[in-house]
């Protein structure tokens, strides 16, 4: 008798387990197959080719470096740059923020070699009538080029993406401000402005 129930009970287990796909929810199913359709793969980096301008030398160090766009807001609009040595290692983290409804870029440069990635620079720019050439402020930086010349980058020249007036890409940015007395370097990005 004590074998019997044990066949049976044997027996009715794997009928209930061996045919639970014959009774799955399929609202669970199709939620399950929907949540691996909507997976999404990370976009690879795209890096991009640099340099710092070290101003007492003139000389040209190269970097890659990243950029992003985002919003913040309905009238702030962020271009975010990763700089990176030619090993690799992340140096500098620049921030690029336009204010359309004030007319004002605010570009912002944290050091990561320095102890505590502190914010080295902080450069401000404003325009009367938005338009696609490059503005921002020459400085101490580009004065020695003279007009029209490209071998000094601006203390802060920026320029924006399209004719919609909202992301702008930095040109070229001082590492520190030009009366700091730090040895003056100047990260030159978005020489070829516009990508």
């Amino acid at each position: 008798m004590k074998k019997q129930i044990q066949k049976t009970f044997l027996l009715l287990s794997l009928f209930c387990f061996g045919t639970s796909s014959l009774f799955a929810d399929p609202v669970v199913k199709t939620a399950t197959s929907a949540a691996k359709k909507k997976t999404v793969k990370k976009k690879k980096t795209t890096f991009r080719k640099g340099s710092i301008y070290v101003v007492a030398s003139k000389t040209k160090v190269p970097l890659m470096y990243s950029k992003a766009y985002s919003k913040s807001g309905k009238n702030i609009f962020v271009t975010t740059y990763s700089v990176y040595n030619n090993k690799n290692q992340g140096i500098a983290n620049i921030t690029a923020t336009h204010n359309k409804a004030t007319h004002g870029v605010e570009v912002v440069i944290r050091d990561f070699q320095v102890s505590g990635n502190p914010v080295v620079n902080i450069e401000k720019t404003t325009y009367a009538t938005p338009y696609m050439g490059r503005f921002g402020s020459i400085g101490k930086v580009g004065a020695g080029a003279g007009r029209g010349k490209a071998d000094n980058p601006g203390q802060m020249i920026v320029k924006f993406i399209s004719k919609r007036f909202d992301y702008v890409n930095v040109v070229s940015i001082a590492d520190a401000h030009e009366d700091s007395g730090k040895q003056l370097q100047v990260y030159v990005l978005d020489e070829q402005s516009g990508s």
